[in-house]
């Protein structure tokens, strides 16, 4: 058995604990048979599900896109074409299901690719890394549901009022070079979970703008705890990006759970501000990897000067040895970050975690989704109870049998 047949069967057995809420005569379809038919268009990466659909009756195609219904539907003895679902029947149907039914695959295909032979690129000084970032799903300005937020706007050349409504969620990627992002469960965002003026879930912007910065330290806090045993087992270093590369943001992690801060702008200056001799020590030149192992723990000094709590663990990256791994277009921006972590000096593989860094400032996990083909984007569904959730659940559990079947 391959490893794509592995997989399926495996989150097929999944698809058996979705309820069937049906009390009709309607049930030619099992709901196990929908849901792997929804996850076969995520897993062709169709931008349309009953596009896709219209490409199944017969499965004359050998392409293992179709592997999943062919599994699903199984062939007829005569040859004919099988009766496929609609894609409205699959929607109405996958409305209310609960997407923590999934989350535990997910967990364990994380696992199997730590685990797996390759499996260390996802690790940096022998911890799995770990990318909290915030993407929005299924924004649309014509189609909503009761759970959807909203943006207002005027558009800027016609001035005309439009609203786009969406659905956001704090997404925890594996990362590992060249843009491999398998994805953890996500933690689906709220009208509650946002800073700033958000009344029913509606706020005013630009075109352009981005959402309202989330309460992602909260968030952070809720989704660490939660899966506290199962994080313990990849052993994770989180690397928390500006945004979420706050000084709050690393007290919401676990005891024992390493950080890697990226700070800049804002942030860095409060640091300037407040601490100026840890800019200085980022300056540092670095000689050689001796030289890297003598940065004292500036944890101290960042709780007198009220900036962490007591008993946080940090070190000063030497800004250096991490620029050096920088395009030469960019050599101007050098010394424009501060990278701070938990991880001691006599464990540092600098030019491993410089390459892991630079890529990670300004990475983009929502338009790397769309690049492999893998958009939130794309409106499969917003249903009027949990559709949009478990279609963004599916979405990630194709991504993630995408990489096992391919590594």
């Amino acid at each position: 058995m391959n490893k794509l047949s592995k997989y399926t069967l495996f989150v097929l057995d999944f698809m058996k604990k979705i309820p069937d809420k049906r009390t009709g005569k309607n049930t030619m379809y099992t709901i196990p048979q929908l849901g792997m038919t929804a996850l076969a268009a995520f897993f062709s990466r169709s931008a349309s599900l009953r596009k896709f659909l219209l490409t199944l009756p017969g499965f004359k195609d050998d392409d293992m896109n179709t592997f999943f219904v062919s599994l699903t539907y199984g062939d007829r003895p005569d040859g004919l074409p099988r009766k496929i679902p609609t894609d409205n029947h699959i929607r109405s149907q996958l409305d209310g299901v609960d997407p923590i039914i999934f989350f535990n695959a997910m967990w364990q295909m994380a696992s199997d690719l730590v685990s797996a032979e390759g499996g260390s690129k996802y690790r940096l000084f022998g911890r799995t890394v770990v990318v909290p970032y915030v993407a929005r799903h299924y924004s649309s300005e014509s189609i909503s549901c009761p759970f959807c937020m909203s943006k207002s706007y005027e558009t800027i050349r016609r001035k005309v009022f439009k609203v786009e409504h969406f659905h956001s969620l704090a997404g925890f990627s594996l990362f590992a070079e060249p843009k491999a992002i398998p994805q953890l469960p996500p933690e689906f965002l709220k009208a509650e979970d946002f800073h700033g003026a958000v009344t029913d879930g509606s706020f005013r912007g630009t075109p352009g703008d981005d959402s309202p910065e989330p309460k992602l330290t909260e968030v952070l806090k809720k989704w660490s705890l939660r899966n506290r045993h199962l994080l313990d087992r990849l052993r994770p270093v989180f690397v928390l990006r500006q945004g979420l590369g706050s000084f709050q943001a690393q007290a919401a992690l676990q005891e024992g759970h390493d950080f890697i801060l990226i700070l800049n702008g804002e942030t860095k200056e409060q640091i300037k501000r407040h601490a100026p001799e840890i800019i200085s020590m980022a300056a540092m030149p670095a000689e050689d990897e001796e030289d890297d192992t003598k940065y004292q723990d500036i944890g101290p000094i960042l709780h007198e000067r009220g900036l962490v709590g007591r008993g946080v663990h940090a070190w000063v990256l030497p800004n250096g040895r991490l620029e050096r791994t920088l395009p030469s277009l960019t050599k101007q921006d050098r010394f424009n970050r501060l990278v701070l972590t938990s991880i001691p000096p006599d464990e540092w593989e600098l030019d491993k975690i410089a390459r892991t860094v630079n890529q990670l400032t300004e990475f983009n996990f929502q338009n790397e989704f769309r690049n492999q083909g893998f958009g939130l984007t794309r409106n499969f569904g917003h249903g009027r109870k949990t559709l949009s959730e478990v279609m963004a659940v599916l979405n990630f559990l194709a991504l993630d049998m995408y990489y096992l079947s391919k590594f």
